[in-house]
C-alpha cells in the first residue's frame, strides 16, 4: 500500500533524483509512464523514491502495485499518467544479412572477438547499407555493433563444437541458414563476398531493379539484394532483344524452352513477340565485371520461369522439362 502522506512535493523531489541518476532497465516501467516536463518516468520508481523524502526510506516495490494503484495515487496529485509507447522493434534479419553474419561467424568465432572487433564494425556498416529494409523504427540500434555480435552468438547453439548453450533469442531463419551452409562454407564465402560487393557498389540504387513480386524475392536462394541483381540482368533490354532476334532467326517463333508454350499462337497479336527471359547462370557464379551472354539466357513462359526459381538450388531447364514430362 502506498503511504498517504506522500505529497506532490515528495514526488517532485523523486523526479529530480531520477533525472540525475537515470533509470536502469530493471526499474523501468512496462505499461505506463509519468510525464513531467515532457520526460517519461516509471510511476513505481517515482513513488518508491518519493517515500524516502516522506518517510525516510525507499518503498519496497513489492509492497504496492503498479497500474491502477500507482496511477490513481499519482493522478490525484495532478500528475499526467499515459500508456507507455510500444517498444520500437527493428525488422527481423533477412537471408542476405544472415549469410553475411554466418560467414563472419566461421571466419571469427564470437568467443574469440568482441563487439569492437574490426570485422564486426565492418559488417555493421555493410548491413546498414543494404537497401532491403524500408522501415527502421529504432535507427540507433539497427544492426549496431551489439546487434551484430549478438547475432553471431545466436549461431552458437547450433554449433556441435561449442560446449555451451549459446543465445536462444534468434529466429527460425538462423537455424535454416546454419543447416544450409555449415557444411558448405566455400559457397557461403562466395555468396557473402558477392552480397558485400553489390552492397558497396557506388551506383547500387541506379542499377538494381525493384522487385515486382515480393514472394519470389523472399524465396530467392541468395537473398533479396542478389535477387534484384538477378532481375536486373534478366531485364537488360538490349540483351533481351538480341536473344529474341536470335531465336526468331533460328526457329521462327518465341516458344518456351521448357513447355513449348507460344504466346502468339495462344493469344494472337496481343501475344506477339512476348516471352520472359531467364538468366540460367546463378548470380553467385558470376565473376566481378562479367557480362551476361545470350547463351546464358533462356526464353520461358511466366509459369515455367516461376518454377525455375522455386527450388534451392535452382532447377535447370532440363530438370524442369523432366518434371513436366512425368
Amino acid at each position: 500500500m502506498i503511504p498517504k502522506n506522500i505529497s506532490r512535493h515528495h514526488i517532485l523531489k523523486a523526479i529530480e533524483d531520477i533525472t540525475v541518476e537515470g533509470i536502469s532497465d530493471k526499474r523501468d516501467s512496462t505499461k505506463f509512464d509519468l510525464i513531467y516536463q515532457e520526460k517519461a518516468f516509471p510511476p513505481k520508481l517515482v513513488l518508491s523514491r518519493a517515500n524516502f523524502y516522506a518517510n525516510g526510506e525507499e518503498l519496497d516495490p513489492s509492497k504496492f502495485s503498479g497500474g491502477d494503484e500507482s496511477n490513481t495515487f499519482l493522478s490525484a496529485l495532478e500528475f499526467e499518467i499515459v500508456p507507455k509507447e510500444p517498444a520500437k522493434r527493428n525488422p527481423a534479419w533477412q537471408r542476405d544479412e544472415l549469410i553475411l553474419a554466418l560467414d563472419l561467424y566461421f571466419r571469427h568465432h564470437p568467443k574469440t572477438i568482441s563487439q569492437t572487433h574490426p570485422e564486426v564494425i565492418r559488417l555493421s556498416e555493410i548491413l546498414n547499407q543494404l537497401p532491403i529494409h524500408t522501415a527502421r523504427p529504432d535507427a540507433e540500434r539497427f544492426r549496431n555493433l551489439n546487434s551484430v555480435y549478438m547475432k553471431l552468438c545466436n549461431f552458437l547453439r547450433f554449433d556441435p563444437e561449442y560446449s555451451g548453450t549459446g543465445l536462444s533469442a534468434g529466429g527460425k531463419a538462423d537455424e535454416e541458414i546454419w543447416r544450409e551452409f555449415s557444411s558448405n562454407r566455400d559457397e557461403l564465402r562466395k555468396l557473402a563476398e558477392l552480397i558485400t560487393e553489390t552492397a558497396l557498389s557506388s551506383n547500387l540504387e541506379a542499377t538494381l531493379s525493384l522487385p515486382d513480386d515480393r514472394q519470389e524475392e523472399e524465396e530467392f536462394p541468395e537473398g533479396k539484394l542478389l535477387y534484384r541483381l538477378h532481375r536486373t540482368r534478366e531485364r537488360n533490354r538490349e540483351l533481351i532483344r538480341k536473344a529474341k532476334d536470335k531465336r526468331k532467326r533460328e526457329v521462327g517463333v518465341l516458344n518456351c524452352d521448357v513447355c513449348g508454350f507460344d504466346f502468339f499462337q495462344c493469344y494472337g497479336s496481343i501475344g506477339s513477340d512476348y516471352i520472359e527471359c531467364h538468366h540460367t547462370k546463378p548470380v553467385s557464379e558470376l565473376k566481378d565485371g562479367e557480362k551476361t551472354n545470350i547463351s546464358d539466357i533462356a526464353l520461358v513462359c511466366a509459369n515455367c520461369h516461376r518454377m525455375l526459381h522455386r527450388k534451392r538450388p535452382w532447377l535447370s531447364i532440363q530438370q524442369l522439362k523432366d518434371l513436366l514430362n512425368c
